[in-house]
């Protein structure tokens, strides 16, 4: 889970999304907070939390230049109290590094996510619980900069480091995200092997991990070619009373544009929706810009997804009406706790960008440049099963 999902679901007071002024208005407010705290030198644990919260209303606003400000001072200011204050300083780093993520920053990403999680090993202990949670960042981020090997042998060694330290479940949960991104890599084999070590780390009666033993599984049938590997799976899957639904199948992202470079969604949220293997071209919009939408809808308690909306965005949206057909498709295991027949309300934030680099035309000045990618993340209540 990223931090900028775990901060959004404390800040989640209802399944249904606040309008869009009421989110800018909260921007502002915790804007105002935070500047109050500076006038009057606030402890720094109380400066920090200020400066999360300003940044994380700023992201959810779409003001994504302002969010990465926010952080950013804030991690000059209080990157000193790092051995005091190792888990509020790491939080702070890892939302910075989320945030420039979205906004296509790799330089910025690439150095936060690395130092968010030194600063735990170094002041908790490598093997401390809280630095093997934060480790696995270091693999996210490779999977998201594209490096999938690399990203293996971050997740290898973690996974070696949890079972030696004595956290099996945690290793358990490390060996299925390498199962997963063997499929990103068509490695079906090693992804079944991954698959039933993780299962086997986890327990065979621990139920939520034969549950996501059996969706991996079926990934690698349908990824050979068993189209009705799903319609087995769904037949008996169920979700355990009072967990969140999980992402069963997805179609490939459609087309955006015309006339541009291909690129696809990017990253650990986007191949959680089994999207690394659709092309996108790039929309015909000005590559210095970044265009968002926030997509809602239900997942029924059959597993369906329905009503699909775009609820704001930077623009009007035209360009993301073909995810809505893609969002439709899904589907995710059935629910057991929903007898009002409602369902679970999902948000999802789309950004579409260039990367930012240093190298525009040969300028030092840091600008956008080259082809334009998909960001996915969760904003709703909870985070898909894969």
């Amino acid at each position: 889970m990223s931090m900028i999902i775990a901060l959004l679901l404390l800040q989640t007071e209802a399944t249904i999304p606040q309008d869009n002024q009421t989110i800018i208005v909260t921007a502002r407010r915790s804007q105002e907070i935070l500047a109050e705290c500076l006038a009057r030198a606030c402890p720094p644990a109380e400066e920090i939390e200020a400066a999360l919260d300003a940044g994380v209303d700023h992201f959810r606003a779409g003001n994504y230049r302002q969010a990465k400000a926010v952080l950013a001072r804030a991690v000059t200011r209080n990157r000193r109290h790092a051995a005091s204050l190792p888990e509020p300083v790491s939080t702070l780093l890892a939302t910075y590094a989320d945030v420039a993520r979205q906004d296509g920053d790799v330089r910025i990403f690439r150095h936060a996510t690395r130092e968010s999680v030194t600063i735990l090993r170094e002041h908790r202990g490598e093997n401390s619980l809280t630095a093997l949670h934060a480790g696995r960042r270091i693999g996210d981020s490779l999977v998201v900069l594209g490096q999938l090997r690399s990203a293996d042998d971050a997740y290898t060694s973690l996974q070696a480091r949890a079972l030696a330290a004595g956290y099996p479940m945690i290793a358990a949960d490390i060996a299925f995200q390498r199962a997963q991104l063997a499929i990103n890599m068509n490695r079906f084999d090693q992804a079944l092997r991954l698959t039933n070590e993780g299962q086997a780390l986890a327990g065979v009666e621990n139920r939520s991990a034969r549950a996501r033993a059996d969706v991996l599984r079926t990934r690698v049938a349908t990824g050979r070619g068993d189209t009705a590997a799903v319609d087995r799976l769904l037949a008996t899957l169920r979700a355990a009373p009072g967990t969140r639904p999980i992402l069963v199948f997805a179609p490939p992202f459609p087309d955006l544009g015309e006339g541009g470079p291909e690129t696809r969604p990017q990253g650990v949220d986007s191949s959680t929706l089994l999207s690394l293997t659709g092309p996108l071209n790039n929309p015909l919009s000005l590559n210095n810009s970044v265009d968002w939408v926030d997509i809602g809808f239900w997942i029924r308690p059959d597993g369906s997804a329905a009503d699909a909306a775009i609820l704001r965005g930077s623009t009007r949206g035209e360009w993301a009406r073909p995810l809505l057909r893609q969002i439709a498709q899904r589907r995710y295991s059935r629910t057991e706790d929903q007898a009002d027949g409602s369902g679970f309300y999902r948000v999802e934030r789309y950004s579409l960008r260039a990367p930012i680099t240093l190298d525009r035309s040969g300028s030092r000045i840091a600008g956008r440049a080259g082809p334009r990618t998909l960001e996915v993340v969760d904003l709703s209540s909870f985070e898909d099963g894969s």
